[in-house]
């Protein structure tokens, strides 16, 4: 796929209106796809170097998007995903790299801190100075926090690489190319919505932490809600169809993909 001639929408995101939407996609069987979340998540963050968190993920995004379209949702469809291993490997260490690199950064200042002091004063029975090791600390939690904000917009341009994957059926690179010019044409209701899933996520950690857990349906239904804002409708299950499984096209639409007929498409 010729990936520059894929038409998306500009300046349609509204992060309520995901939120809305999101809920009314999955309210009727939430408890489906919490189970679909939690399993995907779980699985995916078992594999060692993120290797399985590619598949998980298109797995979750194929269900959301199955049930977007008004189709029978089983929770055995989430290991679907793993029919896009490759390209979504590929998308997933292209988002993890500069994460890596910024967080060993990190770590290479601490370490450099931590000797540079000891050199100063090794000669000093007493060792360092408190009052400098807490400084050097402090900084390095300082760091941790730039680097928190700075993953924000990061994981918003990488918002849409999973449900590319699985919807366009484009490459790995293709999908990290495509999502960065989709986010930049949304970029602040994208921002906006990644930030009130975080906030939504922290709220739920502070509910003893199991908040977390049962937020993670509604976040991915909120992106999904927007994707479908951005981009056209397309059957994500076509590439199934050879097994006859019939039996996932016995519900009603629930959503007409013709719903946002009056939004701008841009072919750029």
């Amino acid at each position: 796929m010729n990936i520059d001639n894929v038409e998306f929408n500009r300046g349609v995101i509204s992060p309520m209106e995901c939120f809305r939407e999101g809920w009314q996609l999955i309210k009727e069987d939430y408890w489906l796809f919490f189970g679909i979340t939690f399993v995907g998540v779980f699985i995916g963050g078992m594999g060692p170097m993120a290797v399985l968190v590619g598949p998980m993920m298109c797995g979750i995004y194929l269900c959301l998007l199955q049930q977007e379209r008004g189709k029978k949702v089983t929770f055995d469809m989430v290991f679907k995903g793993f029919e896009f291993f490759a390209p979504s490997l590929i998308a997933t260490l292209i988002m993890v790299v500069p994460i890596i690199l910024m967080v060993l950064v990190l770590y290479a200042f601490l370490l450099i801190g931590v000797f540079a002091i000891i050199g100063l004063h090794g000669n000093n029975r007493q060792g360092p100075p408190p009052e400098q090791m807490m400084a050097l600390f402090g900084a390095y939690g300082i760091g941790i926090f730039l680097l928190i904000l700075a993953s924000i917009p990061l994981k918003a341009f990488f918002l849409f690489i999973y449900l590319l994957i699985v919807d366009k059926q484009v490459s790995g690179w293709e999908a990290v190319r495509l999502s960065f010019r989709a986010v930049r044409g949304n970029f602040g209701g994208i921002l906006g919505l990644v930030l009130l899933s975080e906030c939504l996520g922290f709220i739920g950690f502070l509910c003893c932490g199991v908040g977390a857990y049962l937020e993670m349906p509604l976040s991915f239904a909120m992106f999904t809600v927007a994707y479908r804002q951005i981009f056209p409708a397309h059957d994500p299950f076509a590439r199934f169809s050879d097994d006859g499984d019939d039996e996932h096209d016995d519900l009603p639409r629930r959503r007409s993909a013709d719903s946002d007929t009056s939004m701008r498409a841009d072919p750029a």
